[in-house]
């Protein structure tokens, strides 16, 4: 009998322990939950901050794309060489084109669940970086997620970049200003020489002065010929993340 009784009581120590586990399991349990709720959370708030701050970088730089063709196109419809060269004292970047990308920034950064903080513009290699934040927090914290993306135009026809300017793609070269034409200085020693020669008699110098007047006559009267533009291709460039 003492025997049974003793199992009888270790029996009821083990039911007992058994029943305190449960809320201790429970417990880890709504822990882990938690924890791996909170690590999910702030993982796609990560990513969708990524993403917030890609949109971002390339709406601001399309911006900037299009005003590049704009230039490209206006400096195309000209009939003065001034102007047509004069694409390389075109500035890259304006304030209003500047207003525009960062208002294009921001609203696909809010479209896509962020806030834009901070834009970037670097006029030397035509690229755009952005810093955008995520407008939740991460649970339990009170830290917001936050991205920084570039995008870049790549420019492969039309325009090309030089010395921090624009220039024309002729023929493979970036171009700023039209060639050199040649140098007529040997027609004009020619013609001195033949006035030297009809000197010898009075005759021969009345005849050189008229001919010389004449000559200059002509050559006042002759205008230059019409400029041709050179052929210049179509704008091509291409938008794309850096990094």
């Amino acid at each position: 009998m003492p025997r049974r009784h003793r199992e009888t009581r270790a029996e009821r120590e083990r039911g007992s322990m058994h029943v305190m586990t449960i809320p201790v399991a429970v417990g880890l349990l709504t822990v882990a939950v938690l924890i791996i709720s909170m690590v999910g959370t702030a993982t796609s708030d990560r990513r969708q901050a990524g993403a917030a701050a890609d949109a971002a970088a390339l709406a601001a730089t399309q911006e900037w794309n299009e005003h590049l063709g704009l230039l490209h196109a206006l400096h195309l419809t000209v009939s003065e060489p001034g102007a047509f060269w004069g694409l390389a004292e075109e500035a890259l970047l304006t304030s209003s084109l500047e207003r525009e990308m960062r208002e294009a920034a921001r609203a696909y950064a809010e479209e896509n669940g962020a806030e834009l903080e901070a834009l970037d513009i670097d006029t030397e290699r035509l690229r755009v970086t952005v810093r955008v934040r995520h407008q939740d927090t991460v649970p339990g914290t009170s830290v917001r997620p936050e991205a920084t993306a570039t995008a870049g135009v790549r420019l492969s026809g039309g325009l090309c970049l030089t010395g921090g300017g624009l220039g024309w793609l002729l023929g493979g070269e970036c171009r700023t200003e039209p060639e050199e034409e040649p140098d007529e200085g040997a027609d004009g020693g020619s013609g001195e020489g033949a006035g030297d020669g009809g000197s010898g008699d009075g005759s021969g110098g009345d005849e050189g002065d008229d001919s010389g007047d004449d000559s200059g006559d002509d050559e006042g009267d002759e205008e230059d010929p019409p400029w041709t533009r050179p052929d210049v291709d179509a704008y091509r460039s291409s938008v794309t993340l850096v990094g």
